[in-house]
């Protein structure tokens, strides 16, 4: 009788822990931001076009390698190599605490990600990754703007 008892208790005790997760994961919207292990957010196409809309005070990057670069950025973006060196982002970049979303062409692109990972080590504060990049963006005709070359 005591282990039947034993037994029931661990099985509510897992209901509960897992009745709890899910009540957290579902309370996390769809368009919530994640902290990922390398130290910057992410956000997705919608947030982001909800900040530009916003007129967000925030620097939209490209860090998608010179060589491709094609002109076509999301809105208010402008180009700034993930392989950039420090002297050039402090340049391009110049206050740590501003909001700062990089991307690059897609989700297998990892520019944007190095780019990313290369700001928090310089003690920017405020990053974000928008995973989807200028393919995603473009696929769900959302706004951008040529840049001159």
């Amino acid at each position: 009788m005591k282990l039947k008892s034993k037994l029931m208790t661990l099985g509510l005790v897992l209901c509960a822990s897992f009745a709890t997760s899910a009540s957290v994961s579902a309370a996390t919207p769809a368009a919530a931001t994640s902290t990922q292990e390398h130290g910057y957010k992410t956000v997705n196409a919608e947030e982001l076009k909800s900040w530009i809309d916003s007129g967000k005070a925030m620097q939209i990057i490209d860090a998608r390698p010179k060589k491709y670069e094609d002109g076509d950025v999301i809105t208010g973006a402008k180009f700034l190599p993930f392989n950039a060196d420090a002297k050039a982002i402090a340049k391009a970049l110049p206050s740590k605490d501003a909001l700062i979303v990089v991307y690059c062409a897609s989700v297998q692109c990892p520019a944007s990600g190095l780019l990313g990972d290369q700001l928090v080590k310089m003690g920017y504060t405020n990053v974000y990754k928008y995973p989807g990049g200028i393919n995603e963006w473009m696929e769900k005709k959302l706004p951008t703007q040529k840049l001159k070359g």
